[in-house]
Formats: C-alpha cells, sequence, structure tokens
C-alpha cells in the first residue's frame, strides 16, 4: 500500500496480480477517491465573506505580487524594513502586510506550519487578487555537505503528503512554475548568492522520516525535505497562478541521524534578512522581465 501512495497509482490503475484484500484496502483509500475537479462546499471566497462579511470582489484586493514565509519573526523583519507598511486582516495575528519594494506593490504573508495551514492560505491569497507567489522556508538536510542557512531551490518536490491529491491527479511529483523559479535563480546568481538546485521530499510526517524513505528519496535526487512545497506547487497550478521556493537549510537527517543544526560555512551564512531580500528581489525581477521588457510569455 505504501508504493501505491507514494508513487500516487490511481484507483483504477490498481495491478490486477494484486491480492484482493489488498486491492480492496487501496480502493478503499479516500484521498485516491473522487475528483480533484469536483466543485468545493466551503471555499477560500465563503471564508473571506465570513470574516470581512463582504464578497472578494469589494475587498481592498492584494498586490499582484506575494511573499510568503513561515516565521512569525517575519513580520518584525520586514515592518523595519518597510516602516509605512499598511495591513490587511483576515485571520488574527496574521495579517497581510502591503508595502512597495522599489516601486512595486507587494504583500508579505505568514502561512502558518504545514501543508494544509499553507495551502488554505494561498488560497486565499489568490482569491484576494495575488497572480504570482514565491515562498521561503526552511528545511532539512539530507546528505552531508549542506551548511547552516545553505539556500535550496526546489525543482519539484515529491507529493510524501496528502493535500495536493485534493489539487492535481495522482503523480509523484509535484512542479513549481519554471519560469518564475528561473527568474529566482538569476536574481540570486545575479546577487553571488550561492544557491542549491534540486527535487525536495513534502512530508506530513517529519516524526516518521525513516533511513529506508530517506534511501529512497535521494536516489530520486532530493536533497532537503520540507512540509509545504508539494502543496504549494499544486495548488497554485490548479488555480492557474505562479509560483516558486526558496528553502534555507536548519537541521540535518543526512547518514540517517537527526542533528538539530548544520555546519557553519567560515565565511558568514545569510541572515532570514537577507533571505527576505532575495525572495523581493526575485518578485522585482520577475515583474521587471514580465512588465518592463515584456519577454515572459502569459499563463494559460
Amino acid at each position: 500500500m505504501y508504493f501505491i501512495i507514494l508513487d500516487a497509482i490511481p484507483v483504477n490503475a490498481v495491478p490486477k496480480n494484486t491480492d484482493p484484500v489488498q486491492k480492496t484496502a487501496m480502493e478503499s483509500i479516500e484521498l485516491l477517491r473522487g475528483s480533484h475537479e469536483e466543485p468545493a462546499v466551503f471555499t477560500a471566497a465563503s471564508f473571506i465573506r465570513h470574516r470581512l462579511g463582504k464578497t472578494p470582489d469589494r475587498v481592498s484586493s492584494l498586490p499582484r505580487y506575494c511573499l510568503m514565509g513561515f516565521e512569525p519573526a517575519h513580520y518584525q523583519r520586514l515592518k523595519r524594513r518597510f516602516p509605512s507598511c499598511s495591513t490587511l486582516s483576515i485571520r488574527p495575528g496574521r495579517p497581510y502586510l502591503l508595502f512597495q519594494f522599489e516601486g512595486v506593490p507587494m504583500a508579505y504573508i505568514d502561512c502558518g506550519i504545514g501543508a494544509p495551514a499553507s495551502a488554505m492560505v494561498l488560497e486565499e491569497t489568490i482569491e484576494l487578487g495575488a497572480e504570482t507567489c514565491l515562498f521561503t522556508g526552511t528545511c532539512g538536510a539530507l546528505l552531508e555537505g549542506i551548511f547552516h542557512h545553505d539556500l535550496i531551490v526546489p525543482t519539484a518536490a515529491v507529493r510524501d503528503e496528502g493535500t495536493s491529491f485534493h489539487y492535481e491527479p495522482p503523480s509523484r511529483f509535484s512542479l513549481p512554475d519554471p519560469e518564475l523559479r528561473d527568474a529566482l535563480r538569476d536574481s540570486l546568481s545575479e546577487r553571488d548568492l550561492h544557491f542549491r538546485e534540486s527535487p525536495v521530499w513534502t512530508t506530513d510526517a517529519p516524526y516518521r522520516e525513516t533511513a529506508g524513505r530517506i534511501r529512497r528519496l535521494l536516489a530520486d535526487g532530493c536533497e532537503a525535505v520540507d512540509m509545504e512545497s508539494a502543496a504549494l506547487f499544486s495548488v497554485a497550478k490548479s488555480r492557474g497562478r505562479r509560483i516558486a521556493g526558496l528553502l534555507t537549510a536548519v537541521d540535518s537527517l543526512a547518514g540517517g541521524e537527526w542533528r538539530a543544526s548544520l555546519p557553519r560555512r567560515p565565511e558568514a551564512g545569510l541572515s532570514m534578512d537577507a533571505v527576505l531580500e532575495a525572495g523581493l528581489r526575485a518578485l522585482r525581477m520577475w515583474h521587471h522581465r514580465r512588465f518592463e521588457t515584456g519577454s515572459s510569455r502569459r499563463l494559460e
């Protein structure tokens, strides 16, 4: 049953020679039943209308670009960076910060932790008008040679969580928008920031990151593990919006042993302020490419 979920084989594609008892169990997995295209009863628009007493088209809309994060301390960092920022509150304690970065209107929102919470926030962010999002989060290293606060740009995310299956057909990977990812990569390179590119492993169960599973994911090329990337990629794709991610390594599972910290590079590592700045500059570069040079295709 594990491999059916991990490799995301649809229920109607369960091998014919599968043991009848196991086949029945596979077909009963609710996650793989039904359709991701079926309309939802409770939606982001419903929640926004409930919270604000207005329909989304009457709410002060968000800018086209939104930076998303997972650390409450980012609010204070960004308020220091943009002291004249304004706010839009949907969820208590986690408002949208609204500001201009080098003349481009942008927003920031804290997503909470994990795939379900971050997917809900992304749905609401899209409903409020954001078209292009970039998230900055933390991850665990899966192999040696990754240092404290090294940057990782996910090229794909293994869907070892449940949320993404409600938004896209079953598959092994969920993918970021390739053009936005390229803009992120180019923005980092332009500033001479060292980064890695690789698939990542997204899981809902950090206390079930087993040695065998880590070996399998390493064989797939995954260099890091997180809890949100796959879900965020799938939500954005299903809603016809762009998203990419920038992860910062903070702990390690390399060698089958958890370590709470990573070795530090001889030179000073990136601060979290610098990571946020990198995300903002990537969105600024995307805006420049799309609207100031007209070089990017439009999203279908």
